[in-house]
């Protein structure tokens, strides 16, 4: 019985350690299609309009010209890693901040911003931004 109410104990201690560095399930989605260079799944994600940044252009988009931009960035260059780096949730949004290194050496801080849709009931990204690291 004490074994058992130990166990319990050890197994709630971790839980509660754990828990919060859990990521959604969307955005662990969206970080395998950007670990992947998948423009396709990032973009079934992406809210009507986002806030796209690569190093050739920045701005506020629609979803099929989000894609497109983010199709040409991983088009010239394929993720070969990402290491998260902070995962911050302030009023309903979760700002996920990482680094993507890429095949030919350039790595990329990569901010990703996300929110609770309440008409589909789904976590959307409203911004996505590839930075130079320097």
């Amino acid at each position: 019985m004490k074994s058992r109410a130990l166990s319990l104990i050890i197994l709630w201690m971790v839980w509660m350690v754990w828990m919060p560095f859990s990521l959604p399930a969307q955005i662990t989605e969206v970080m395998r299609a950007v670990r992947e260079g998948n423009a396709a799944q990032i973009a079934e994600h992406l809210s009507a309009t986002v806030e796209v940044a690569t190093p050739d252009y920045a701005g506020n988009f629609g979803q099929r010209q989000a894609r497109e931009i983010l199709a040409g960035f991983f088009n010239g260059q394929r993720p070969t890693e990402l290491v998260q780096r902070s995962l911050v949730e302030t009023n309903g949004a979760r700002h996920y901040i990482g680094q993507v290194r890429m095949q030919g050496g350039q790595a990329y801080r990569v901010v990703i911003q996300t929110f609770r849709d309440a008409q589909s009931q789904r976590e959307l990204v409203r911004v996505i931004r590839f930075e130079n690291e320097r």
